[in-house]
């Protein structure tokens, strides 16, 4: 019985121990759909431009959100704003003046 892509049950079942079995190979070749990008994911700055926060991470990949995604930083003064600081090693971001904290695998999520 043929799927909807063309292949056999036993052709699907071939594919999928490939991939398990080379893996390793797969991530070390740059195959990085293969891995979760949300574990442990820390970040190295924050900024904000005039409608996103940004975040660098510590490998150097950079996110960008809308601002508006999050009311309290949105309303926040600049300097409120600019009053962060990391948590858990870089894999949160806390702020105390508004009362906010972020997840860098939940930014990444989004």
């Amino acid at each position: 019985m043929a799927s909807s892509y063309g292949f056999s049950a036993k052709e699907i079942n071939k594919i999928r121990s490939l991939v398990v079995e080379n893996h390793a190979t797969f991530i070390q070749y740059g195959m990085s759909a293969l891995v979760r990008k949300t574990e442990n994911v820390s970040a190295s700055s924050v900024w904000f431009d005039d409608s996103k926060l940004c975040v660098r991470l510590a490998d150097g990949r950079e996110l960008s959100v809308p601002i508006d995604w999050f009311p309290r930083l949105r309303d926040a003064s600049e300097q409120a704003r600019n009053n962060w600081r990391f948590v858990g090693r870089g894999q949160g971001i806390h702020w105390e003046d508004i009362d906010e904290d972020l997840s860098i695998a939940g930014l990444m999520e989004i």
